[in-house]
């Protein structure tokens, strides 16, 4: 895990030159976990209708659907914005960089691979963060399993990611010599590294939704909090995914444009 941090420093202030452009890309990173978070809100607010309908007035079952659409409606606007203004900043950033090296075409898009990689995975990394925070509202206990549970998972995308680096280091080295290696086997390597680690996560994911069903069974957590924790569990799920193939592409990105 060590490595991926000090790796993702390193690309993180090649790419981004000025504090300003550091501080705003991070903060972009935030913002997009914060609005994923919200999700969770929404989701907690579903299931207090659902389960409570039968006692709800009418007037106050109405508030609450009314107040569930237009928090639903405003997180997927907030996703769509944060996505585009991202887009727009690294335009920005990226130009600075143009200007100060000299680099070909293919350097600058595989620079653009580069930069939306570190922001996808920056992004679902601090989002890990803040769902295992989310989760120490509604059990502490859970909370500390689920970040050892992670750390584990995260080492070996590290791991994976140092052995990815060297591969695709080779495969540039062969296509300078003009002996390129087949691009069914380029392909084959990112996708198998990504897919390992993709299910390496999906266990210790499951061993994590055992502990959850153990907690509610023995520690008495309410049914709606233990459906919060289960979509946030599956939300870290989708997002370990999300890291494992995006940082084989990082990977590629990388090499392809040293």
């Amino acid at each position: 895990m060590i490595f991926i941090l000090k790796l993702f420093r390193d690309t993180f202030n090649r790419l981004f030159i000025t504090r300003k452009h550091k501080l705003a890309v991070f903060g972009l990173a935030v913002i997009g976990s914060f609005i994923a978070i919200t999700e969770l809100a929404v989701a907690k607010l579903f299931t207090k209708i659902v389960l409570h309908e039968k006692t709800m007035s009418d007037n106050k079952a109405k508030i609450f659907i009314l107040a569930f659409f237009i928090a639903f409606g405003l997180t997927r606007a907030g996703h769509f914005a944060q996505r585009i203004f991202r887009l727009k900043y690294f335009e920005r950033a990226l130009s600075d960089l143009k200007d100060r090296l000299e680099m070909t075409k293919t350097q600058e898009n595989w620079i653009w691979n580069l930069a939306i990689e570190l922001s996808t995975v920056t992004t679902a990394a601090v989002q890990l963060c803040l769902l295992a925070l989310f989760f120490a509202v509604f059990s502490p206990i859970f909370t500390l399993i689920d970040f050892v549970l992670i750390a584990i998972i995260l080492e070996v995308f590290s791991r994976l990611l140092k052995h990815q680096i060297e591969q695709q280091r080779k495969f540039v080295a062969a296509r300078k010599e003009k002996n390129p290696a087949a691009s069914a086997v380029q392909v084959q390597t990112r996708i198998r590294s990504a897919e390992f680690g993709q299910l390496i996560s999906s266990s210790v994911i499951m061993l994590l939704l055992a502990v959850l069903l153990y907690m509610s069974y023995k520690d008495g957590l309410s049914p709606s909090n233990t459906v919060v924790l289960f979509l946030g569990i599956r939300m870290q799920s989708s997002n370990l995914n999300n890291i494992s193939t995006g940082l084989m592409r990082f990977a590629r990105a990388l090499t392809h444009s040293e």
